[in-house]
Parts: structure tokens; sequence; C-alpha cells
């Protein structure tokens, strides 16, 4: 899980479980500040800034408060606590700076996605670009890498409409009329392969 660097943040930390059947929630603990003890980016354990005690939650779960000390370091953020009666709890996180971290997350992030709003990136979102405007045709030059959409027109050329005249294969375009792609053959009669060719005028 990452955190946003200085900021503070409530989470549940557990499950507590009776060290001896290694199954009971422990719901009664006492965790005191100084039991939950973290380690920022690679530290010595200290224990965590801020001072409140940690509540339980529900079954083993206890709340743990961390304040801006707590987050002020970028990196790996381990919590460790190891309370008497209840076998020790682990929990990792991954402290990241803030414009990071809005760059992700925030309402308005873009990410990696460069002027994509990863709110944006729904389901329908994702369907509308298949089916609401349509692809316009194109195909990619002969050795030259292609876009979705000449790549998927190139595929379909393949299994539509074709003529062959000697040893030249050429496909047509969506109008069944016009050449879209040309191969070659090794032989008119027998061939055994297929190079292909500059793309037709």
């Amino acid at each position: 899980m990452f955190l946003k660097q200085s900021t503070a943040y409530t989470f549940r930390l557990g499950p507590f479980v009776d060290d001896t059947d290694g199954k009971t929630a422990e719901t009664g603990l006492t965790i005191e500040d100084s039991h939950v003890r973290v380690s920022k980016n690679g530290g010595n354990f200290i224990d965590k800034a801020e001072t409140s005690n940690s509540a339980h939650d529900e079954a083993g779960f206890y709340v743990v408060v961390f304040n801006t000390t707590d987050t002020n370091t970028v990196g790996e953020l381990q919590v460790a606590c190891h309370i008497s009666g209840a076998l020790p709890v682990f929990k990792t996180f991954y402290v990241v700076e803030e414009a990071i971290y809005d760059a992700l997350f925030a309402g308005s992030a873009t990410g990696a996605l460069t002027g994509v709003s990863v709110n944006a990136l729904t389901s329908a979102a994702i369907t509308d670009v298949w089916s609401e405007d349509p692809l316009v045709e194109a195909y990619a030059a002969d050795g030259s890498a292609g876009t979705a959409a000449q790549l998927l027109y190139m595929i379909w050329s393949c299994i539509n409409d074709f003529s062959i005249s000697s040893t030249t294969i050429t496909s047509k375009k969506l109008d069944g009329d016009t050449s879209a792609l040309e191969w070659s053959i090794d032989d008119a009669s027998s061939p055994t392969s297929r190079s292909r060719n500059t793309n037709p005028s």
C-alpha cells in the first residue's frame, strides 16, 4: 500500500491472535504508541511518533494512527507490533512523494497515461473506444510499426477480399475494390512462402 509523504494516516493493524493456540482473536489488548514500532526506508525500528493508544476494532484488528512524522521518509515503511499474549503482527507500506502520490491517486490524476484521467478508465470508457467512434481505416507501411487501428485493419484485410495474379497477392480495403496490402509468393502454382511488398499506391 502506498502512503503520501508527511501525511497523517489511520489504518487497521492485525489480526492479533493468541500466542498459544494461534487462532483466537485477542480483543482486549492494550497497545500503546511505544508498542507500535516503525522502520523508515531500512532504518532502525523506533516507536511511532503519534502518541495515541490503538483501540480494538473487530476480529483482533486494532486502529493505529500515524502522524506526519511517521510518514515523513520516502521509501519502505515497516510496521511491527509484538504484545504479550499475542503473536507478532507486521505490515509494510511504501511512502512516496506528494507529487507522485497525487499523480497516481488524486481525483484529477493522469498517472503514467499522459492526458488520460485514471478515474476515466472505467469499463464503460474502454468499451467506448471500440463501440462509438469508427476506427479510421489505415495500413502500416512495410517494415514499420503500426497503430492499433492499422494492425486491426491489416488483419481484417488478410481474411477478407483479395486477389491473386501470378505471384502477387493483393488484399482489398473496406470498399472491396481498392488495394490495401500486397505480397509476393515464391511460386505461382505451388507457393511455399510469401513476403510483404510496399503498400499499393
